[in-house]
This record gives structure tokens, C-alpha cells and sequence, in this order.
């Protein structure tokens, strides 16, 4: 209850029982005071505005997909006597077709001089960007007549967490399928071992093998030097994938779910091959519909987490399809392996994927088949499975068949 509604009942009281007593002088008074305190009231909130500071919007730079993420803002009172009262709200799901739009409220009573930290967790239900659509500051002051509202978002300013695919430590066939490549001993080593050229040279780094260090550079330099060398040309895995799930084109909320509970599913199992390809010091190059040089490629040969983020930062039903990604890029070794992965299939791009089984050594399609199957799905189906091609189907219940 506010100070200007419990003024407001004293003035409805005497107009009713003694206004006319008292020769209206006591409701002179209160008609004065109430006058007084919301003149006060409005000195304060206008201090309070200038006293009171918000910093920017931080956020966690990165969650792995089910986790949650905090969106945190600092506030500081620079007034030494004065207190205020403050509420937040936070909405997001405005970009998210699978939710209706939800809000966070933090209320908190500032003390004068004090500095708060207030968190909006948000669980990141899918792979992806996980941002705030609005934050909304009210400030009270300790009369609580008057409040003002601030909005903290910059349209500017992209602040957001990516939420990355998860891992799954499990064996899948395809290590098996791969086994027969990797007899020999030069595909057990390691790729900067596999190399007789050094392609560059770096400062030497915790977690480095002595067996990279330079020993005659390093000696004339007096700090150590490590040898980078070129990665091989020969037997590398190529990861090509058709992201569409039919989330662009979802009219409902339990369309958009279903879709990207497929996509996560998707991610999830790409991330998972590429983890177990780098653990096993395989070389691979993950091709997202966009041009990559060689150097590019070559950086990012050993980092798991990079390719999650690349995996996170895509954007749904934004690549080309199988047929398209198998003819853009066509500079496969013969020795060369190719994993596949779609949602969709029709009778070319299952033809594109049988072409692609008789130029290099294997190829390996993950399908995650719809809950109907149509009769060119079923025909293009039948077409792999005549094929050298090692099919993985992914039923609806995400087990691989």
C-alpha cells in the first residue's frame, strides 16, 4: 500500500464524517501534505534516476544444449541515504516458434550504496543461440508514488549464449565400418607426424610433444620452438550434412518442437562422430555450404569444441541439400571417406550418395528417417541399400537400426 492511497483514504474519510465540522481545515491540511508528498516524490525519483546505474548485459559465452545459461546485469545506488526498490523483467522465446514467449520477474530493495548482481538462468532447450528478446527495469522510490521504467537491451548489441549439441560417449557402428581403413600404421599416427614438410613454426605451448620442438632454431633463439607440419593429403574423412528438419516452415508449436528435437538429434550425432574421429587422431574436414581454404580447415583439424560451436552457430534449414553439398565439393581422394547426414532423402540424392560410394574408399549415411516413410523415400532407401554404401537409419525413436 502506498503512502498516496493511504492519503487518498484519509481525504475520502473527512469529506464523508467532518469535512463540514471542521470548516474544511483539516482537509486544507491534508490537501497540503498530500501536495508536499508528491512534490517529494517526485524530487526523488528524478535523484534516484540520476543516482542509480546499470552496467551492460553479460552472458555465459557458452552452455552445452539442456544446461542453463545466465544472463547477468549489475546494478550499483550511488546515493548514500536514499533507498529504492527495483524489478526486473526479462522475456525470450519471441524467436523460438516451438514456445510461447515467457518472462522472468527478479524484484530486490536496493540499499543506498549498495552494488547488486542480479542472473536470469535460461535452460537452452536446443542447439543453438539462446538470447533475451526484452529486459525491463522499474525503479521506486521509498515513497513508492512514483516509478520509472528503462529498457536495458541495446538493439545493437548481440548478446547471446550458444548452446552447443551434446557428446555421446557411445559406440555407434560406424567405428566398426571404419576399422578396415585404419590397419595400416600410417593412419594410427598422429597428423602433425604424418608429415615430412614443416609447414610453419610457433612458440612452444604447454600440452606439446618434445618431439615437435625445434632444437637447432630453439637453441639459436634461446626460447623453445615448435614444428607445425601440413596435414595429409591422403585418407581423411569428409562430413557433409543436410540440416533440414521443416522448422522453417512450421506453422504450430508442436510442429516446431518435433523439428527441432530432430535437428538436436542430428547435431548431436555428428558432434559425437567428429569427437571419437579426433580422439582416434583421424583427419576430417566438416563442410557447413560455405568455402573453406585449406589453412582454415587445417586449424580447426584437432578441435573438438570448434566444431561444436560451428555445429551450434548454423542456423535451421539454412544448407544445401545432400545432392547440392556432394557436387560442390568433389575434391575426394579415392582413399578418401565420407559420412552423411540428412533428414530428407529423395531418388538423386540417394543416386548422388551411390555415384559418391563407387569414387572414393567408403561412405557412411546416417538417415533419420520421418515417422512416415513415402514411397520415393522408400525407393531411395532401396537404392543404398544395393549400394556399397553403409546405411544407418535413425528411427523416430533415435536408435540407430
Amino acid at each position: 500500500m502506498t503512502v498516496l492511497f493511504v492519503f487518498c483514504l484519509f481525504l475520502l474519510f473527512f469529506l464523508v464524517v467532518g469535512a463540514s465540522y471542521w470548516q474544511y481545515d483539516a482537509f486544507t491540511v491534508l490537501i497540503i501534505t498530500l501536495l508536499i508528498v508528491l512534490v517529494t516524490s517526485l524530487i526523488e525519483i528524478f535523484y534516484l534516476k540520476k543516482k542509480i546505474h546499470f552496467d551492460r548485459l553479460t552472458a555465459d559465452r557458452e552452455i552445452t544444449r539442456g544446461e542453463k545459461g545466465d544472463f547477468s546485469i549489475r546494478v550499483s545506488l550511488l546515493s548514500r541515504w536514499l533507498p529504492a526498490s527495483i524489478r526486473f523483467t526479462a522475456r525470450y522465446g519471441k524467436s523460438d516458434k516451438s514456445i510461447d514467449e515467457e518472462s522472468l520477474y527478479l524484484a530486490h530493495d536496493l540499499r543506498p550504496t549498495e552494488i547488486a548482481e542480479f542472473i536470469f538462468s535460461v535452460t537452452g532447450r536446443h542447439s543453438g543461440h539462446l538470447m533475451l528478446d526484452d529486459l525491463t527495469a522499474e525503479v521506486k522510490g521509498m515513497l513508492g508514488i512514483f516509478k520509472y521504467k528503462t529498457k536495458l537491451l541495446d538493439p545493437k548489441e548481440n548478446v547471446e549464449i550458444l548452446v552447443l549439441p551434446k557428446v555421446q560417449d557411445t559406440q555407434e557402428e560406424s567405428v566398426l565400418a571404419f576399422r578396415h581403413i585404419v590397419e595400416n600404421e600410417k593412419q594410427r599416427r598422429r597428423v602433425h607426424e604424418r608429415s615430412d614438410e614443416i609447414d610453419t613454426m610457433r612458440n612452444y605451448r604447454v600440452g606439446d610433444e618434445l618431439r615437435s620442438i625445434h632444437w637447432p632454431i630453439s637453441s639459436r633463439m634461446g626460447i623453445l620452438v615448435t614444428k607445425e607440419y601440413e596435414s595429409p593429403v591422403s585418407i581423411r574423412t569428409h562430413l557433409l550434412f543436410d540440416d533440414f528438419t521443416g522448422y522453417s516452415l512450421s506453422t504450430t508449436r508442436e510442429a516446431a518442437e518435433a523439428a527441432l528435437q530432430l535437428r538436436d538429434t542430428m547435431l548431436d550425432a555428428i558432434a559425437s562422430e567428429i569427437d571419437k574421429l579426433l580422439l582416434s587422431d583421424m583427419a576430417l574436414e566438416l563442410y557447413l555450404g560455405t568455402q573453406q581454404t585449406a589453412r582454415e580447415r587445417q586449424n580447426i583439424t584437432r578441435e573438438s569444441l570448434h566444431y561444436r560451436r560451428l555445429l551450434a552457430s548454423i542456423e535451421a534449414d539454412s544448407l544445401p541439400s545432400l545432392v547440392g553439398s556432394i557436387g560442390a565439393h568433389r575434391q575426394f581422394n579415392a582413399d578418401d571417406r565420407c559420412m552423411l547426414f540428412a533428414t530428407r532423402l529423395s531418388e538423386a540424392s540417394a543416386a548422388a550418395i551411390v555415384q559418391l560410394s563407387r569414387e572414393i574408399a567408403e561412405v557412411i549415411f546416417y538417415y533419420f528417417e520421418p515417422a512416415e516413410v513415402t514411397r520415393e523415400e522408400d525407393f531411395a532407401l532401396w537404392m543404398i541399400k544395393q549400394s556399397p554404401v553403409t546405411l544407418i537409419r535413425m528411427t523416430p525413436d533415435r536408435k540407430g537400426s
